[in-house]
């Protein structure tokens, strides 16, 4: 089955969560809960082992957890994830009580009219390194910016854009996601790609180059996880990806994550993790 293509049909977002990782999960979520607040989202899950943000009475977009293998939690060189902030204001108070909780500068709020007319944005690091950006898009249209639930993108890092270009086609396809955006640099060298909805002005994953020119790495702890419209997309996620040079992380199969969960995970060709999910709830 394909996603329905008209606007109103999609399963927004696009996106259903991301994890990042966290090894001292209390340190965590006192950072993201001030960070957040200002973006009006708050812990919708409080576990032993996770910590789940999103709007009040919705369900979690951004969780927090300990990396299943065990070992320490790394951010990923190339990798960011990117909230929508309801005014200039707000992404004003999200870097400053990001900078209060602890969080590192990595780009003070103001216009970034190299992105878009009237994109206002800051860019932080949490205490474990993740990179994040908070953003207001001034003229986009108030009902897409609200079924985004919080979330503008997530940005994986690559060395090969031709390479992640090839694995995001074919991997997204199946889910109803294709390529919206190509970039390239002030020298005209590629440098970024992105997938979202047909006819949607929010591109939800990016591929790009690591801004700082260093080889990009991926982050253990993170995940981005997409929402499938049935099994069979699930499946057809795993073996596009698998067959545009992906890497098998579980294969397509039942998780007793909910009732009738069915999910698999991917590598992309960079190391970046991936899950696709369907659940009868939707």
């Amino acid at each position: 089955m394909t996603p329905d293509t008209t606007q109103a049909g999609y399963p927004w977002p696009a996106i259903a969560g991301f994890t990042l990782g966290a090894d001292d999960l209390a340190a965590s979520g006192a950072f993201y809960d001030r960070l957040l607040a200002p973006l009006g989202l708050a812990r919708v899950h409080d576990g032993a082992k996770e910590i789940g943000y999103g709007a009040a009475g919705g369900s979690a977009l951004a969780w927090l957890l300990r990396p299943y293998d065990g070992l320490p939690a790394t951010w990923g060189n190339g990798t960011h994830v990117a909230f929508l902030a309801p005014s200039r204001a707000a992404v004003d108070a999200f870097h400053a009580e990001g900078l209060a909780a602890g969080g590192l500068d990595e780009g003070a709020p103001g216009l970034r009219p190299q992105y878009s007319a009237g994109y206002y944005a800051a860019y932080l690091r949490d205490p474990v390194g993740n990179k994040l950006q908070a953003v207001h898009y001034t003229g986009m249209p108030a009902a897409e910016l609200e079924r985004a639930e919080g979330l503008s993108h997530v940005t994986l890092g690559t060395d090969d854009l031709a390479g992640a270009q090839r694995f995001y086609d074919a991997a997204m396809a199946p889910l109803g996601l294709v390529r919206v955006v190509d970039e390239a640099g002030d020298d005209g060298t590629p440098e970024a790609s992105a997938w979202g909805w047909p006819g949607s002005q929010l591109c939800w994953l990016y591929a790009h180059r690591p801004f700082d020119g260093r080889p990009a790495s991926w982050a253990n702890g993170t995940q981005v996880a997409f929402r499938a419209p049935d099994r069979d997309a699930v499946d057809a996620f795993h073996a596009a990806g698998l067959a545009a040079g992906g890497h098998d992380a579980g294969a397509p199969g039942p998780r007793d994550y909910a009732p009738g969960y069915y999910g698999a995970y991917l590598r992309d060709p960079d190391g970046n993790k991936l899950h696709a999910f369907w659940t009868p709830q939707g």
